[in-house]
């Protein structure tokens, strides 16, 4: 529930990914439920967005986890060849290239 939701956490919203900066709950009234005011910033982005909701209602968490890789090819397909840190070999990740910018 979002009620239970801190700062630092990943959240989805709106079908986008966003770390949560500061979380306000302000109590019921007397029509409707607590309302939590979210401020976030978008993880790919860095824009911050304030998001309004219900604080009885459910919200979709994910983890995030770094690798360190080193990279050795791009193939003319445009696959990355690399090694991740315990020696293992990797080629199916794709390179696309959206306004001037690598994303992987």
């Amino acid at each position: 529930e979002v009620r239970t939701i801190s700062k630092r956490v990943s959240l989805i919203i709106k079908l986008r990914p966003y770390m949560i900066i500061k979380v306000l709950t302000l109590n019921n009234r007397k029509h409707g439920h607590a309302k939590c005011h979210l401020l976030a910033i978008d993880i790919l982005t860095k824009k911050k967005f304030k998001h309004i909701i219900p604080s009885s209602h459910n919200c979709d968490l994910f983890h995030m986890s770094c690798i360190n890789f080193q990279f050795i090819d791009i193939f003319e397909n445009r696959f990355l060849f690399f090694f991740i840190v315990n020696g293992i070999t990797k080629d199916n990740l794709c390179l696309s290239i959206d306004k001037a910018c690598l994303c992987i």
